[in-house]
């Protein structure tokens, strides 16, 4: 959903997932949202904060798609 919502390479995302810690892969798609969204600081770099309120505020207003923090009962 993210990849969509945002715009990223979404097999690029599955191969980094793959291939290397999730930690890692979390901050990479930050740096994509971040660089796409303008969410930058002096320097070119991503404003890691920024981007993380963007996700959240996008979450809230349940912009990229129905998701659910509580437990789904089957």
């Amino acid at each position: 959903m993210l990849a969509q919502k945002y715009g990223l390479d979404e097999e690029k995302i599955k191969e980094e997932l793959r291939n290397s810690e999730e930690n890692e892969v979390i901050l990479e798609i930050m740096e994509q949202i971040g660089k796409k969204r303008g969410a930058l600081v002096s320097g070119g770099k991503v404003d890691n904060k920024k981007v993380a309120n963007i996700i959240l505020q996008d979450f809230r207003d349940a912009k990229i798609g129905r998701i659910t923090l509580e437990k789904v009962a089957k």
